[in-house]
């Protein structure tokens, strides 16, 4: 893997992030910020072209809107000034796509700019879908590292402890019953 900025470089960059970059997307022509602008914008000048289609996050209701404002911040993300000598349009183009809508249901997009656990975690994010690794570590530590911070593993590892927790629930209640019925078979039987 080819290496990326620093990780407190990005994490400072996103907490200077401007508030017009956690507005509302305009919900009609002239309201609001135009997500599809934005980052059509961020795309021409990390050195794409003008073939990409558009940019509108088709999430259900609420997450819709969260993943647009989350698109935004990321467009800050990528205006930082080592991402746009890279010529990573492309992969960029991918990236917010596909991240957005993954983390939306998960962090409110003003925690990726106010929370620096959140900062870290979405310059991590961005770094290993742009396949970098962050200045100074290895891909093992970047790894480790996104992983004890990761909001979607926390997520997983809650429900895997949820389904465990109910597992060995429904185990003590049928133990319970199958008590009781051994020791209704012992009184009835005597």
């Amino acid at each position: 893997m080819k290496t990326g900025p620093s990780i407190d470089d990005l994490t400072h960059f996103l907490a200077e992030c401007p508030p017009e970059f956690l507005a509302e997307p305009a919900a009609q022509a002239t309201e609001g910020i135009h997500v599809d602008a934005v980052v059509f914008d961020t795309l021409l000048w990390l050195g794409g072209t003008t073939s990409y289609k558009s940019m509108r996050i088709f999430e259900p209701g609420e997450q819709r809107n969260a993943a647009n404002r989350i698109a935004l911040v990321m467009c800050w993300l990528m205006s930082h000034p080592w991402f746009v000598d890279q010529g990573l349009a492309d992969l960029t183009h991918k990236t917010l796509l596909e991240l957005p809508g993954e983390i939306a249901p998960l962090v409110k997009p003003e925690r990726l700019v106010d929370d620096p656990d959140r900062r870290e975690e979405l310059a991590r994010l961005v770094l290993r879908r742009l396949g970098l690794v962050p200045k100074g570590e290895t891909e093992a530590h970047a790894a480790d590292r996104l992983k004890s911070i990761s909001s979607v593993e926390r997520k997983r590892l809650l429900e895997e402890t949820r389904a465990q927790v109910e597992h060995a629930q429904r185990l003590r209640k049928a133990m319970a019953e199958k008590q009781a019925r051994e020791a209704a078979a012992r009184y009835t039987g005597e």
